[in-house]
């Protein structure tokens, strides 16, 4: 055999081997030691989930995490399935773990991971979304989802709560809105 084709077979070899260990090395990274996506991250992809799961129920959505007003509402849209149109803003929450969900707030009617604090902040920030617009209290509602993404899952659930329209939350008083 001439040292040529030694030559080439080892180069042959060492290329298998390299190949080889690059293959490990990549699923190894990938599946053991993989990390964790961060807090944000899963929270982008809750929202991005829930809008995909309005449009699929006939929403338009006006706007992504709408900061006005003293509250972020995570998703604002338009909702034409009892009729007439709705504003609605959405408060998505995306969790690895499922809370206890007999520890519903009496006063709000919503998921334990929506304070009554927050939920009144974000039914005041679309009050004032709604009188911009010249939008009916009869027209515009806070909904909340709570997205269940367990670790080692592809497909999350989804939980929906339709919250009351602010004409039934609401008292103006001298152009104040209280809750």
């Amino acid at each position: 055999m001439s040292r040529f084709r030694m030559q080439r077979r080892y180069n042959q070899t060492i290329g298998l081997i390299m190949g080889i260990t690059a293959w490990i090395t990549r699923c190894l990274c990938s599946c053991v030691l993989r990390r964790r996506p961060s807090k944000q991250r899963i929270g982008q992809l809750g929202e991005n989930l829930v809008a995909r799961f309005l449009l699929r129920r006939g929403f338009v959505i006006v706007g992504r995490r709408v900061n006005r007003f003293g509250a972020e509402m995570d998703l604002v849209g338009v909702d034409f399935q009892k009729g007439k149109p709705e504003l609605v803003a959405v408060e998505v929450k995306t969790r690895r773990s499922m809370p206890d969900r007999s520890t519903t707030d009496p006063r709000t009617k919503n998921h334990p991971l929506v304070s009554y604090r927050q939920m009144r902040r974000l039914q005041s920030a679309l009050w004032q979304l709604a009188t911009l617009y010249d939008i009916s209290m009869d027209q515009a509602r806070v909904d909340t989802v709570l997205v269940h993404w367990p670790i080692n899952t592809t497909m999350p659930a989804v939980y929906r709560t339709y919250g009351k329209p602010l004409s039934s939350l609401c008292c103006l008083i001298a152009g104040y809105f209280f809750l």
